[in-house]
C-alpha cells in the first residue's frame, strides 16, 4: 500500500469524495481520510471473505448432500434393475409356460377334428 500508484489512487479516491479540496492543502487530512478509506475497505474484502468462505460451505455441504442423494439413487436404480430382470425373467417362463398349454391344447383340438372328420367320413359311406 505504500506505492505511488496507491498513493495516486487513494488521492483520486479521496478527490473524488471531497471534490473541493485542492492538492496540497490538509495532507495530514488526506492520509487520515486514507487511513478510515483503507481501514473501511479493509472491512468490507474481510466480511466478503467470511461470505465468500460461507458460501463456500454451503456448497461443499450442498455437493455432499447431492453425491449421497446419487449414490442413495444409484443403488435404488441397480435395485430396481434387478427387480425387473427377474419380473421379466418370470413372465418370460409364465408365457413360454402358457404357449405350451395352448399347443397342446390347440394339438388335442386337431386331433379331435381329424377323429370327427374321419368317423363322419367313415359313416357317409
Amino acid at each position: 500500500w505504500s506505492t505511488t500508484a496507491d498513493v495516486a489512487s487513494s488521492s483520486a479516491a479521496m478527490a473524488l469524495v471531497n471534490p473541493t479540496r485542492s492538492r496540497g492543502e490538509g495532507d495530514a487530512s488526506i492520509n487520515d481520510d486514507t487511513r478510515t478509506l483503507l481501514v473501511e475497505l479493509s472491512d468490507r474484502v474481510l466480511g466478503l471473505e467470511r461470505r465468500l468462505d460461507t458460501y463456500q460451505d454451503e456448497n461443499a455441504k450442498r455437493f455432499d448432500e447431492n453425491a449421497k442423494r446419487f449414490d442413495e439413487n444409484a443403488k435404488r436404480l441397480d435395485t430396481m434393475t434387478e427387480e425387473n430382470a427377474k419380473r421379466l425373467d418370470t413372465m418370460t417362463e409364465e408365457n413360454a409356460k402358457y404357449q405350451d398349454e395352448t399347443r397342446g391344447s390347440l394339438l388335442s383340438i386337431t386331433e379331435l377334428l381329424e377323429t370327427l372328420t374321419t368317423s363322419s367320413t367313415c359313416g357317409a359311406t
